[in-house]
């Protein structure tokens, strides 16, 4: 039967898991069993090695697992990545260092969420470079990133920081409200022939709950 169909029953999936895991253990190869999602797990299993002095590859095809990576890994180590390609395509090769926004390196699990994941929406046309770039131009705003990194941090400081963040993805200068910028925004695409609504910002109310 389809692989996927195979997997989605939950007992398949485990039985399938303990089949490999033992497997594995008689040809004398590690293995860790993670409780939810593997990710977390494979990254802290490579740091952990990379700390004895090994020169460790995760290999995967998921870019989570590189966005973990480059958030985790203590800058003194190295520890590569690499994506296997598939038919015709070659295989890619990064590190937890490949980053090219080496100011950004300790915000990127955030910048990756904000922009959208998996359990993250995104906004329209509004891409994870786009807002890389937009705080490489505007280093003096990098500090907006560092209350979702607090544990305890204030809810309506968040959504403050969230809404000139987003506004950087809007408007170079980064200033002022949201709403005001989404007005702005209509006034100016109302204007044309065409108009989507998708392409202004979202409403401080929307915004609010995507950035908690």
């Amino acid at each position: 039967m389809p692989q996927e169909k195979f997997l989605s029953n939950s007992k398949n999936k485990q039985r399938l898991i303990n089949l490999l895991s033992r497997a594995l253990v008689e040809s004398d190869c590690s293995t860790a069993l993670a409780d939810e999602d593997a990710d977390v797990l494979l990254v802290d299993s490579s740091i952990d090695l990379a700390k004895t002095g090994k020169d460790v590859v995760l290999v995967g095809q998921d870019i989570d697992l590189l966005v973990l990576l480059t958030q985790k890994t203590p800058a003194e180590l190295t520890v590569y990545f690499l994506k296997k390609g598939k038919t015709f395509q070659s295989d890619c090769w990064y590190s937890n260092k490949s980053l090219r926004y080496n100011l950004l390196q300790k915000y990127i699990a955030f910048l990756h969420a904000v922009t959208g994941c998996d359990t993250v929406s995104c906004m329209h046309k509004q891409g994870k470079n786009k807002l890389l770039k937009a705080f490489n131009d505007r280093p003096d705003l990098v500090y907006l990133m560092d209350i979702f990194y607090e544990a305890n941090a204030d809810r309506d400081m968040i959504a403050n920081n969230g809404y000139k963040i987003i506004s950087l993805l809007y408007s170079k200068k980064g200033t002022g409200s949201l709403n005001s910028h989404r007005y702005q925004q209509f006034v100016r695409c109302s204007a044309r022939a065409t108009f989507q609504l998708q392409n202004i910002p979202p409403t401080e109310g929307a915004a609010k709950q995507h950035i908690q």
